[in-house]
């Protein structure tokens, strides 16, 4: 017996289907045409330049917005960009790449939320969840 997607429509408020992705460093260097490093207290991306001076740096910490898939973090660090603005990074397209992501049925995707993300040693754990779906 498997869980079917009436199931989880039905019966979604009585239990709570949370899945995690772990996102490495790679797969979010590719999606943001960055060189991205992950630290469990942030997050660093950095761009280089032709020439060393040229090279930008940005530290992220603490999320502060996340709407549906789109996560705004701190700056904490920069070169370039001012302390305290926000980054905002989108995993809705990082994600629908994914293999695993794309096992969850098509039906629940409109219904999928991101409820947080932790980082790691090498990677980003995404907490995603579904949304209430009562009437």
């Amino acid at each position: 017996m498997g869980i079917f997607v009436e199931d989880l429509l039905n019966f979604g408020n009585l239990i709570p289907a949370q899945f995690e992705f772990r996102v490495s460093e790679e797969e979010l260097s590719t999606a943001l045409n960055l060189e991205v490093k992950v630290k469990p207290k942030y997050l660093r991306l950095l761009k280089r330049g032709r020439l060393p001076f040229t090279n930008r740096e940005l530290r992220l910490r603490g999320v502060r917005e996340i709407k549906d898939f789109e996560v705004s973090l701190q700056v904490i660090y920069d070169k370039g960009f001012n302390v305290g603005d926000s980054f905002k990074i989108d995993f809705k397209e990082l994600l629908k790449r994914r293999e695993d992501f794309n096992r969850i049925p098509k039906k629940l995707h409109p219904l999928l939320k991101l409820k947080g993300l932790n980082f790691l040693e090498g990677s980003v754990k995404l907490l995603i969840a579904l949304r209430d779906v009562r009437r």
